[in-house]
């Protein structure tokens, strides 16, 4: 189906962005949780019923082995059956900045046109692309290409680099912002992605000590506009780690344009003092 390195190399990008955005670890956490709720659950109805150690014990071994089943199905689901929606949204995302970033306007335009190889294929063995979107775990080919083709990418000139130093003035953490892909409003809303999204990289040394979690990027302009950009993903920023990251907000113009008087990364549990680096 493919008729060039670009076209094969935009599909690698969009499964690689699965990886790079830990979607079967996601998967995997958000299944854990429902596992931990769920066996709480368990042994609260165990002490109210008055149940017996034993009884206790058999309970919670077969909750276990329930709820292992379920994960497993859903880990199975992901590698058979595709991610869910947001998820593929997101790595269309990060795979059309990347493309841009490496091989500009072709780049994004060979991914159109895998994805409209995809549709064609579909209607012609009879794959019904008109199912309702709200009951499909996968966005429709069609949304998928409108949404590439109704985003701008902006390669920044300049990464805005931001740095958190320590009350020694010793720099901790170093973030780059490289690029931002702006989807046009009417057509993001139809779907889970933001309209703004910023893809960038995160560094940190020991001083962070333990592994935290990158939360989100809170900015203020210096006319005092603020704006604050997401990390949905809430990933784990360790000692001596590159970490990728793709924040997400609304924002209505170039931030590498915008002069910021005030930043903060909220990194859960470190205090730094926050400065962008010109």
């Amino acid at each position: 189906m493919a008729e060039s390195e670009l076209e094969i190399e935009g599909v690698i990008a969009h499964e690689v962005a699965h990886v790079e955005r830990r979607h079967l670890y996601r998967i995997y956490r958000n299944e854990q949780k429902k596992k931990n709720i769920a066996t709480g659950i368990g042994v609260l109805a165990a002490v109210l019923t008055g149940t017996t150690s034993k009884e206790n014990k058999a309970l919670n071994a077969d909750l276990a082995f329930r709820l292992g089943s379920l994960f497993a199905g859903a880990i199975a689901n992901s590698l058979y059956e595709g991610y869910p929606r947001s998820m593929e949204e997101e790595a269309d995302a990060l795979s059309g900045l990347y493309l841009q970033q490496q091989y500009g306007q072709e780049g994004v335009d060979q991914m159109v046109l895998v994805l409209k190889k995809l549709r064609y294929y579909g209607d012609y063995v009879g794959v019904n692309q008109k199912k309702m979107q709200a009951f499909r775990s996968h966005p429709l080919l069609d949304d998928r290409i409108i949404a590439f083709t109704n985003s701008t990418v902006r390669i920044f000139d300049k990464p805005i680099t931001i740095i958190g130093k320590n009350p020694d003035g010793a720099t901790v953490v170093t973030i780059r912002l490289t690029c931002q892909r702006r989807t046009a409003p009417e057509v993001s809303n139809r779907f889970t992605l933001d309209p703004t999204q910023i893809l960038g990289e995160i560094y940190a040394t020991a001083d962070i000590g333990e592994a935290r979690k990158f939360k989100d990027v809170s900015i203020e302009l210096a006319g005092g506009e603020k704006l604050k950009l997401d990390n949905k993903e809430d990933s784990l920023v360790g000692p001596y780690e590159d970490e990728g990251f793709l924040l997400r907000g609304d924002i209505d113009y170039n931030l590498d344009e915008c002069e910021i008087s005030k930043i903060k990364v909220n990194l859960l549990g470190l205090n730094l003092d926050w400065q962008i680096i010109n």
